[in-house]
């Protein structure tokens, strides 16, 4: 999936989550056409691979969770929690966002409870 927050295409509200429909399936490339390909419900990973724009430069983040698909996670909007910790969400870029309804994001606070959440990186939020 390809996901330009600015757009309403992927807000958490969109068909595009819990159908297995593509958009614009001939837009392969790392680019800021926004896609979403049969492998969203077809392809069993073991680590998210996950990229954000920031002043033009794509920051990527891994993190491993085992699935067999994205769709699989997602489509029917329970959390998923992951455990990569601290060290991790600062190789993205940092967003105090409210803590809306998002599809994929994290949450951290640099320690083991997340009760007072320092970050909050929502995509494809409300």
């Amino acid at each position: 999936m390809k996901i330009d927050g600015n757009q309403e295409t992927f807000k958490y509200a969109s068909k595009f989550w819990s159908n297995k429909t593509t958009y614009q399936s001939n837009s392969l490339a790392i680019d800021d056409k926004e896609a979403k390909l049969a492998s969203y419900w077809t392809l069993t990973f073991t680590e998210i691979y996950q990229g954000m724009k920031v002043n033009g430069t794509i920051r990527w983040i891994t993190f491993r969770y085992k699935a067999s698909s994205l769709y699989s996670l997602i489509a029917d909007g329970h959390y998923r929690k992951t455990s990569e910790g601290f060290n991790a969400r600062t190789s993205q870029p940092h967003s105090l966002a409210s803590a809306e309804a998002a599809r994929l994001g994290f949450i951290a606070d640099g320690y083991d409870n997340c009760v007072r959440p320092a970050t909050f990186v929502p995509l494809a939020q409300s």
